[in-house]
């Protein structure tokens, strides 16, 4: 069970079942009741983002995408059998605001909605 609060639950449309967390992001797999870090801490830090909570979460295909509280959003590639690599994107290349709240689908599958401090 992870050891931190658990900030957000998000089930996608396949029915895998994720978890935002202070440390990162957990994936419950209810078939064996069984919980698996997906993405967390670097060796040297206590969390994912030194100090940044993870936020809402939202899968669009491959991509999970997790809104934090002052880094920005991650995409998160959850088919990549090697927990590859997340990508941010934040207030230096792009965002008007590096908090985001929630995510949502846009009208079109490459759209995304999402809420932070400005809007």
């Amino acid at each position: 069970y992870p050891s931190s609060g658990i900030k957000n639950v998000y089930v996608d449309s396949t029915n895998r079942v994720w978890l935002s967390l202070y440390e990162g992001v957990a994936e419950y797999m209810p078939s064996s009741s069984q919980f698996r870090m997906r993405y967390s801490a670097p060796a040297g830090r206590t969390t994912l983002l030194d100090m940044n909570m993870l936020m809402g979460l939202y899968r669009q295909g491959d991509t999970l995408w997790a809104g934090s509280f002052n880094a920005g959003l991650f995409a998160m590639h959850v088919d990549d059998p090697r927990d590859a690599p997340f990508t941010c994107i934040n207030a230096e290349n792009g965002l008007p605001n590096n908090v985001i709240y929630d995510i949502l689908p846009g009208a079109k599958d490459t759209e995304l909605w999402l809420s932070s401090d400005i809007g």
